[in-house]
């Protein structure tokens, strides 16, 4: 099974920021304030980023991907 099988699996075809700061094994707070600031890893998540009314969901296919790209997510 692919990374991207197996998220879409687990979280659906969208994640909350609960979800992907579980994915990433953040704070949520810390990774909301995280993808305010420029940087690669923030970026490429925020372009995955789509939002209905004032809700923000990521596409996990986009996620998935970065994942397997091995992007640096600034932590160890």
């Amino acid at each position: 099974m692919t990374t991207s099988a197996a998220l879409v699996e687990m979280y659906g075809p969208l994640m909350t920021l609960d979800d992907l700061a579980t994915l990433l094994r953040r704070n949520k707070a810390g990774l909301r304030q995280s993808l305010s600031r420029e940087a690669e890893w923030t970026t490429a998540i925020n372009a995955s980023r789509k939002k209905f009314g004032r809700r923000v969901y990521y596409r996990t296919a986009d996620i998935a991907r970065l994942i397997g790209d091995g992007v640096d997510c600034g932590h160890s």
